[in-house]
């Protein structure tokens, strides 16, 4: 009896996991157009007469999954930066919230997996083939994983924004990206070393950090982290830097609001 009710109430979960990742997924969408909105305010503002390099960030495409299976991202590099900046913010919360563990993890997993499925289609995403590549081993790949073990573009800007731990760090990686920040001053590059390997599989630990060179400053760098936002911003005017803090200040995490209308049992 009581295993049958333990199964009842798992599937219960999930079913539950399901919906809500669905619904802070919307949130997320929601808020990443609102921030937009105002940063192009911010980037119309701040563009010299007869500019064009503002309006090309603006329009560049997000990258695009160009293999004959995959359908392109509809997406700008603008609108996924703002879409991974509220997910970001939004999955920090739900890690300070009153949840168990169990719940967090579940709920960052289905996100993850909506959030490919709104990328690609659903038809093209999935775990990769052959988990088993060494005798002994597995792999086991996250939700962000597409058919043929590529990785979600709008994922890997969430994973470089969730790695910062503030809002200036964040406006600083942003404003990389918008090309407001061309110097790099307040940045670091973080350096590993092999510390296993097994078949095809290698491990690495962080060792420490060097200056970055020019060639470094790319927001795609999974190893470029800001290590001084202040020396980072320093060169922005201040209009400029005020009103880009106050936009991803105010972004809503959707988490302590739900928490208070919902209870997670």
């Amino acid at each position: 009896m009581f295993s049958f009710l333990s199964k009842m109430r798992w599937k219960k979960r999930r079913a539950i996991d399901f919906d809500i990742a669905e619904r802070f997924y919307e949130h997320c969408s929601n808020e990443a157009k609102r921030l937009e909105s105002e940063l192009v305010e911010v980037l119309d503002g701040a563009q010299e007469p007869n500019s064009t390099t503002n309006q090309s960030t603006l329009e560049r495409p997000l990258y695009k999954i160009t293999e004959e299976s995959f359908t392109a991202s509809s997406r700008s590099v603008l609108e996924a930066h703002c879409f991974a900046l509220a997910a970001a913010k939004g999955l920090s919360a739900l890690y300070q919230t009153k949840v168990a563990p169990s719940w967090k993890g579940s709920l960052d997993h289905e996100f993850a997996k909506e959030t490919a499925k709104n990328e690609v289609g659903p038809e093209n995403m999935g775990h990769a083939p052959n988990p088993y590549p060494e005798s002994g081993g597995h792999i086991s790949y996250r939700a962000d994983v597409l058919v043929g073990g590529k990785r979600s573009k709008q994922l890997e800007l969430i994973r470089k924004y969730r790695k910062l731990n503030s809002d200036a760090e964040r406006v600083s990686m942003l404003c990389l990206a918008l090309g407001f920040v061309t110097r790099p001053d307040g940045f670091s590059v973080e350096v590993y070393e092999e510390s296993m390997r097994q078949g095809n599989v290698v491990g690495y630990n962080l060792v420490g950090h060097r200056e970055p060179e020019q060639s470094d400053l790319d927001e795609w760098s999974g190893d470029l982290v800001v290590g001084n936002s202040e020396l980072v911003l320093r060169g922005l005017p201040a209009g400029v830097r005020e009103q880009i803090t106050a936009s991803v200040g105010g972004i809503n995490v959707f988490w302590p609001e739900f928490s208070q209308d919902y209870r997670f049992s």
